[in-house]
């Protein structure tokens, strides 16, 4: 399992067509993300999940 991350406070942006937020070095590197890796977006109860599934 990745190391625990403290939470940060981002704002949406526009990005494109769509909205974007950034994600932090610190943690991306946690969640094991970097570019070109692929992820699935879903809605929760909470709010959006991102979750990575797989290898760039």
């Amino acid at each position: 399992m990745a190391e625990s991350t403290n939470p940060t406070e981002q704002k949406i942006q526009e990005c494109g067509n769509g909205l974007g937020v950034r994600i932090t070095a610190p943690v991306a590197k946690a969640a094991r993300m970097s570019k070109g890796v692929p992820v699935s977006v879903e809605v929760v109860k909470e709010g959006v999940l991102v979750r990575v599934i797989g290898k760039p």
